[in-house]
């Protein structure tokens, strides 16, 4: 993988240079009257200059940065480590990640896009990127966080994570470098990532063994279970990632670091936070002097001058001087970078065919919502979307729903525990495939699985869904039934939410089913879900009422046999006053079931509205009728509804691989 050289840093300073003439001590993206620039300065000629008494030799002067939120960005989205675990974790389809591991990573996700407080992790996040690289070599781990760096990053223009360096702060490491310092970088961050995050900006004057972060565990291809001290690395080894993260450098591990790696303290440090308080504070122990970074740039960066203030007085308190932002940096990030006033909409692109109207219709209504200069623009907390699943985000042609087929596929192995009626109905689902729906399927169906499911736990019931998802798709090659998923409408769901829409799915299948079969493809938590609902009870509840009943210690919820009506047509609505509480903005569905949600999202709604119905009416990839598609498309249209074709919209609907069985 090539490595983007970054030089947008420093070309603007040089044409500066080389155009008007300045001073010798000054350093370039700083404001003139800088009061942090002028300390900073008049300490490095007093202890450059051999005959002031504050002179220090050249192998004495060392000085510490940290590195996020003070020589790079961190206030939006958050810390790129951060970034990429989410990424990684949400997003590389090479990784599988725990269900609370992945419901963080989205929670965490969904709060920095709409630039909300961040959740409370469920355990470290260090540990969470550790465990999801094991096995890594050093080389390949480097090379994925090279790729991430070229990623842009949200909420500004013109800027990928690697370029996100603050000009001025750049610029004083290449200052002090001029003036014999030893630079060190002493951050958080794990290490390697750091290494490669600074390589083409600062790796001029910062080598790889200057850069001090927190650190993985590492291992040798060959060692097993040997100790290091005990194993000898031999010639056809690698170097991997083991999974673990070993030391965490913040705070006063910041101090052991400085003991331990470099063995000298520091005559300077700089940092931004109360996490570089112990590395400051033991910088002036032994005599030096110490700068931490006020992040109260509201206009060029995502600042808080209110807690700049607080934060400056506890400074004070300690005898470090402050650096402003907004006060003493003529610029922040390098030229052609800005903050983003209206967020730059995420497009449907990949999967949609080229000239589809409906994709064409609805990125127009992404770029105007999301503009706040529109008229159009909806704030992000009335962006709501509420989806139907089967027919509308997964297939449900061939042959019917999903859950038809799991309760199917349950009841037949385990048709000698079931009533027999029950087994009928499945038994009726099953001889019906590829045909017709079975008369009054809907209620009848959802009847008998309650009773199948009795006794069940919620977990017992998702593995049951789980080992489903894994089986052969009937009607397909290539293509499980946890696949089944329309790729075009998984993109929409995508898009949505990365234009900040909050996204439900509101069905008619049991919600606790649905939780399971979107695992892994549809990222939303599980109060998203909106469903069809079966009966609980406690193991130890008998017949006593809810109300008149305490849950104990040694209980277990578990289904009770009984179901409380379908979720569908008005059914949806209902639920979506109840659960959701405010009007969707946009709704997509695929049949008369999904009309009532539909009209509701359009009807009298304060802000630009929409609704898609999706017609099955692609016969060649899929199991559609295009004639009775389009009697209905018209019919939708004609009542204010746009439609979206699989034949004419969707480039492919499964993906390459994928195709229609004979």
């Amino acid at each position: 993988m090539k490595r983007k050289t970054i030089v947008l840093l420093f070309v603007t300073i040089a044409v500066c240079v080389l155009a008007t003439p300045v001073l010798a001590e000054t350093i370039g993206g700083w404001a003139a009257d800088s009061p942090a620039l002028a300390s900073i300065i008049a300490y490095v000629e007093a202890v450059t200059n051999e005959a002031s008494q504050d002179y220090v030799p050249p192998e004495a002067r060392v000085v510490l940065f940290d590195s996020d939120g003070t020589l790079i960005g961190e206030r939006y989205p958050t810390y790129s480590d951060q970034c990429m675990l989410v990424q990684r974790l949400l997003h590389d389809d090479t990784v599988t990640a725990n269900a609370e591991d992945a419901a963080f990573a989205a929670a965490l996700e969904e709060a920095y896009l709409k630039h909300e407080p961040l959740p409370d992790s469920p355990r470290s996040t260090a540990q969470m990127a550790a465990e999801s690289f094991a096995g890594y070599t050093v080389e390949e781990y480097a090379a994925y966080v090279r790729d991430f760096l070229t990623q842009p990053v949200p909420g500004f223009v013109g800027m990928t994570y690697g370029e996100r360096f603050f000009v001025p702060m750049a610029e004083l490491v290449k200052y002090l470098d001029e003036h014999d310092f030893q630079v060190f970088i002493c951050s958080g961050t794990e290490r390697i990532f750091l290494r490669e995050m600074i390589a083409d900006t600062l790796g001029k004057w910062v080598p790889p063994y200057r850069v001090i972060g927190s650190t993985f565990s590492l291992t040798a291809t060959g060692q097993g279970e040997t100790a290091d001290r005990s194993y000898t690395y031999a010639a056809d080894d690698q170097v991997l990632l083991e999974g673990n993260m070993i030391f965490k450098n913040q705070k006063m591990a910041k101090v052991i670091s400085i003991v331990d790696e470099i063995g000298m303290a520091p005559i300077l440090v700089f940092g931004n936070s109360a996490g570089d308080f112990a590395m400051g504070q033991y910088a002036l122990q032994h005599g030096g002097k110490a700068y931490m970074l006020l992040c109260d740039d509201t206009e060029r960066d995502y600042g808080d001058t209110e807690e700049a203030a607080k934060f400056a007085a506890e400074c004070a308190a300690l005898g470090f001087e402050t650096v402003s932002m907004r006060d003493e940096f003529e610029t922040v990030y390098a030229e052609g970078v800005r903050k983003a006033v209206a967020k730059e909409p995420a497009l449907l692109s990949e999967y949609w065919a080229e000239g589809s109207v409906a994709a064409s219709e609805i990125n127009e209504y992404l770029r105007a919502v999301t503009d706040e200069t529109s008229t159009d623009y909806i704030p992000v907390e009335d962006r709501i979307a509420v989806f139907d699943l089967d027919g509308t985000l997964m297939c449900e042609t061939y042959p019917f729903c999903f859950e038809y087929m799991v309760f199917a596929d349950y009841a037949l192995k385990n048709a000698d525990t079931l009533p027999g009626e029950i087994v009928a109905v499945a038994q009726e689902i099953t001889d019906a495939a590829g045909g017709a729906k079975p008369a009054d399927m809907s209620t009848r169906q959802a009847a008998a699985a309650a009773v199948a499911y009795k006794g069940m736990t919620v977990e017992e019931l998702r593995q049951v869904v789980r080992e489903f998802k894994s089986s052969d798709a009937w009607g397909f090659t290539g293509m499980t039934r946890g696949e089944a998923y329309y790729k075009p409408m998984v993109e929409l769901f995508e898009k949505l939410q990365a234009n900040d829409f909050t996204v439900y799915i509101v069905t008619a299948t049991e919600r606790n089913i649905v939780r399971e079969v979107i695992a892994g493809t549809l990222h939303i938590p599980p109060s998203h879900v909106i469903g069809t609902e079966y009966g609980y009870t406690a193991t130890n509840q008998g017949d006593a009422a809810d109300a008149d009943y305490t849950f104990k210690p040694s209980d277990r919820i578990v289904f009770d046999g009984n179901y409380y009506g379908e979720n569908a047509k008005t059914s949806k609505v209902d639920a979506i006053v109840r659960e959701i509480g405010q009007q969707p903005v946009l709704a997509f569905g695929n049949s008369s079931g999904d009309l009532a949600m539909a009209f509701y999202t359009i009807s009298g709604n304060p802000y630009r509205s929409a609704a898609y119905i999706v017609m099955a009416d692609d016969a060649v990839r899929e199991f559609g009728n295009a004639e009775s598609a389009a009697q209905k498309a018209a019919e939708y249209q004609a009542q204010g509804l746009g439609v979206i074709s699989m034949r004419d919209d969707f480039a492919t609907i499964y993906g390459d691989g994928v195709s229609k069985a004979e």
